[in-house]
């Protein structure tokens, strides 16, 4: 979700606004992502009024469509090369995506694009001191841009929830 401001400091009211903004936002997105499993609509119908069966069949054309075009787009993975006076930074940027395996990565955010229209990816230095990248669900994203026409970035805010142990209740963090 991209929300365009003319402020370059958000307060707790700003958030509390964009935060409420993003929850139909989330509430589509993960909509789209039980289209995906098989999870449809027309599952949660109830049964006929006269006793008749209610049958339904869903044909997840979701899931084949997604998977048709990321397997055409990333089907053969992505290839890297470059001059020969390159060459030591090329293998520095290999051993990093040997690290995050690049390939399966690229697939996760095809695939989270291919869904909701949207996908994100969080870089960052682990414990280890080695560079990192991993795909958040684009649900938790809240993109907050300027509001000139390139709508230059200003902050990303991941709001999301973790469930107990029997996924009844749940904790929110932003």
């Amino acid at each position: 979700m991209k929300i365009p401001t003319t402020k370059t400091e958000l307060d707790l009211k700003d958030l509390h606004q964009i935060i409420t903004a993003h929850e139909y936002d989330r509430a589509k997105k993960i909509r789209l992502k039980g289209y995906f499993e098989g999870r449809h609509d027309i599952l949660r119908k109830e049964g006929r009024a006269n006793g008749a069966p209610n049958n339904k069949l869903v044909t997840n054309y979701c899931s084949y469509i997604s998977a048709m075009s990321i397997g055409f787009f990333l089907g053969k993975p992505i290839a890297y090369t470059t001059i020969e006076e390159n060459q030591a930074k090329l293998d520095i940027l290999l051993d990093i995506f040997k690290y995050n395996d690049e390939s399966a990565h690229n697939l996760e955010l095809a695939e989270e694009s291919s869904i909701t229209g949207e996908a994100f990816e969080l870089l960052y230095i682990d414990s280890d001191a080695e560079i990192r990248f991993k795909s958040v669900p684009s649900e938790e994203m809240i993109i907050v841009c300027d509001a000139t026409l390139e709508e230059n970035i200003i902050y990303a805010i991941r709001h999301y929830r973790i469930y107990d142990f029997y996924g009844a209740t749940y904790s929110e963090y932003v």
